[in-house]
């Protein structure tokens, strides 16, 4: 069965995956990052990637609800991301 989730970041640290037809929360992962969440985009069909307000890129696996890679890559808040799948890589401004 599949479910069509929408994710949504959050000022209080957390990401919440709810289920788009039922309006039911699938997950939801408290304390993601360490500022407020404010940019979140798919990398493949089982990773996600968040930024926040202190300049922090996570990578997660959405089927492990876990952090499989961190990045400190900006000294403010990561505006927006995008994702070169062909070359694997990430652009944060």
């Amino acid at each position: 069965m599949f479910v069509l989730a929408l994710l949504t970041g959050s000022p209080d640290c957390s990401i919440l995956a709810t289920d788009v037809e039922t309006g039911s929360t699938i997950a939801r992962i408290d304390n993601a990052h360490e500022a407020a969440v404010n940019k979140l985009i798919n990398l493949t069909e089982s990773t996600v990637a968040s930024g926040d307000d202190e300049g922090c890129i996570k990578v997660w696996d959405i089927r492990e609800r876990s952090c499989c890679n961190s990045f400190e890559a900006h000294e403010d808040y990561i505006s927006d991301i995008t994702f070169a799948s062909d070359a694997m890589k990430l652009l944060a401004t």
